[in-house]
């Protein structure tokens, strides 16, 4: 295909050794005082506290992300040439600032007249589509606004019900990008014998339904027994005042648990590593071989979303039973891809609750059945879903395997 990239060239072309940087507090980045109409994210920018990666490796990392396209088609600079107009998307606001985006004339012509398609690539999160943050409303007024067909557009996503909204455009789902996300993918599935804990749950970003994910496990005796990361520094501010009634908190058992914040697991630091853009990719071996099952806090809840990151597959990768904490449905979409889940060791109705309260009520009482377990009972109950964790892990890689060979991630 004859692919047309909406060029970065005129913001890259503005770093020199004086640039000027200004971290906004949208996380995104103005370059000497020019914001990309494409909402280049920090992380672009940024490594170590804030630190500023180098000029040389900011042009870099920003030209790397059209890496998979430039391999396996023709990146055209003639727009007169182009079959797809393609835009890469790291940042939510580019749909409510669109009618900000100067796209080149002749590829709007060739778009309006269908001789063009329009591919707009999201690769990170599921936000799009959701029907709290207007993202497919802003697409579509941009269509309606410069005259061309939702049919003549595609946008791929990773929001699983994307295609479950009103719309003609055509949406591409899937969860490869979270599967092959991950970096030290082991080649065994982990070892069970020497667990100590009941469970492994890690909550960085901390959005309203982790907050009461935290709150909850906190109340009911269930944060010692288990590895818990929760943080203190990336607490929404909003998730607090959020809900407050509508969850009806225990004041006393709120405040006490925010003030025990933040929780590491093993006084272990997320500063350590180089670059805080891979935290995500990491897997920490020892927190599944020590732990009965991985609690997932999902990323999002928003209505009209499902997502499933990288939080989901790390124990899929690593061999270890799972309950997850995130939106409707997000059991019933891992069977339809294929993975296998534990309903045969516990009731997973929660995940056809409609609000993240049911879910994570239902959980806690999963949780708290397990509890009264001991730990060679634990055990045991591993080796009988052996069977399921053993098939996941092979399931998971064989999928990586296959899009790494058949280039699925071509347009």
């Amino acid at each position: 295909m004859k692919i047309y990239v909406d060029t970065c060239d005129y913001f890259t072309d503005l770093i020199s050794d004086n640039t000027q940087f200004n971290y906004r507090e949208d996380i995104q980045i103005e370059v000497d005082g020019v914001l990309s109409p494409l909402n280049f994210l920090c992380y672009l920018f940024l490594e170590n506290e804030n630190k500023l990666k180098t000029k040389a490796r900011i042009k870099k990392d920003i030209k790397e992300q059209y890496y998979n396209i430039a391999e396996h088609n023709t990146i055209v600079e003639n727009p007169d040439e182009a079959e797809i107009l393609y835009i890469l998307v790291s940042n939510i606001n580019f749909f409510r600032r669109m009618d900000e985006y100067k796209i080149n004339k002749t590829i709007l012509s060739k778009l309006q007249s269908q001789k063009c398609k329009l591919f707009i690539d999201i690769p990170d999160d599921g936000w799009f589509a959701s029907k709290v943050n207007k993202t497919l409303e802003g697409l579509h007024e941009w269509l309606d606004t410069n005259n061309v067909l939702q049919k003549n557009v595609y946008v791929k996503n990773m929001n699983l019900i994307s295609d479950k909204r009103e719309t003609e455009i055509n949406m591409i789902t899937s969860t490869i990008n979270s599967e092959v996300y991950l970096r030290n993918i082991p080649s065994v599935p982990c070892k069970f014998n020497s667990i100590d804990k009941l469970f492994v749950n890690y909550n960085r970003v901390v959005k309203s339904h982790k907050l009461f994910l935290g709150y909850s496990l906190f109340k009911n005796n269930l944060v010692q027994n288990s590895l818990i990361g929760f943080s203190d520094k990336y607490i929404e501010p909003n998730s607090i005042g959020k809900n407050y009634t509508e969850f009806n908190y225990d004041f006393n058992v709120l405040y006490n648990f925010l003030k025990e914040l933040p929780y590491k697991i093993d006084n272990k630091d997320i500063k350590y590593l180089d670059d805080q853009g891979i935290i995500g990719q990491v897997i920490e071996y020892i927190d599944y071989e020590r732990t009965f099952l991985s609690l997932v806090s999902e990323s999002t809840c928003d209505d009209g979303v499902l997502y499933l990151s990288e939080k989901t597959f790390k124990p899929i990768a690593m061999g270890h039973p799972f309950i997850i904490m995130g939106a409707t449905g997000s059991i019933r979409k891992l069977k339809d891809i294929g993975y296998k889940t534990f309903d045969k060791f516990w009731d997973e109705s929660y995940d056809n609750c409609n609000t993240y309260k049911e879910r994570v009520e239902r959980i806690i009482d999963i949780l708290l059945f397990l509890k009264s377990k001991n730990f060679e009972e634990l055990i045991s109950m591993r080796e009988q879903m052996k069977e399921i964790t053993d098939y996941n892990f092979k399931l998971f890689n064989k999928r990586i395997k296959d899009y790494k060979l058949t280039n699925k991630n071509i347009l």
